[in-house]
């Protein structure tokens, strides 16, 4: 090669280089303009962010409601007490006059449930008295269970009801 050839390829190269390095740092640039365009979006939003947390205006905001429900609430404190007062006298007049009606029928509720009791206690042997109850009485197990439980070795058979009670071992 001789030098002619040498300095050729130097200027072409020179040329590459010339035209190279501007294409380079205009990418280089772009990819630069796209990062700060993003992180100047990242810090208004940032910005728009703290400005709707604001703390002061958050902590008026919570004075206000706390003062406003305050307020409220005593008001209506004082109307709901006024209420169940008077629901309170309703529901006591309602159930006065309901137990005076029905304190005949309660009163035989509770005869049938003695009568029950006491023939279930007489009649069925004490370690079958609960399978006995929850299959003949699966409803009125509930009442029944804790009354034949309550009277379990308690003679109840001589307490008069007015009702006889048939005694016969099942």
């Amino acid at each position: 090669m001789d030098t002619q050839q040498i300095q050729t390829i130097v200027l072409v190269l020179q040329g590459i280089v010339v035209i190279a390095v501007p294409l380079i740092l205009l990418y280089q640039n772009r990819i630069l303009k796209s990062q700060v365009t993003k992180q100047a979006d990242i810090i208004n939003s940032m910005k728009a962010y703290a400005d709707i947390l604001n703390l002061d205006n958050i902590k008026q905001y919570v004075d206000m409601r706390e003062q406003t429900f305050k307020d409220t609430t005593e008001k209506e404190k004082e109307q709901l007490r006024a209420i169940i007062l008077e629901v309170a006298t309703k529901m006591g007049e309602i159930i006065k006059t309901t137990h005076e009606e029905h304190q005949e029928t309660i009163l035989g509720y509770a005869e049938v449930i003695a009568y029950l009791v006491k023939y279930i206690s007489a009649n069925v042997l004490p370690k079958n008295q609960k399978t006995y109850i929850e299959r003949n009485f699966p409803k009125s197990a509930i009442f029944i269970l804790p009354a034949v439980e309550t009277f379990s070795g308690v003679d109840i058979s001589q307490a008069t009801i007015g009702i006889p009670i048939p005694v016969k071992n099942i």
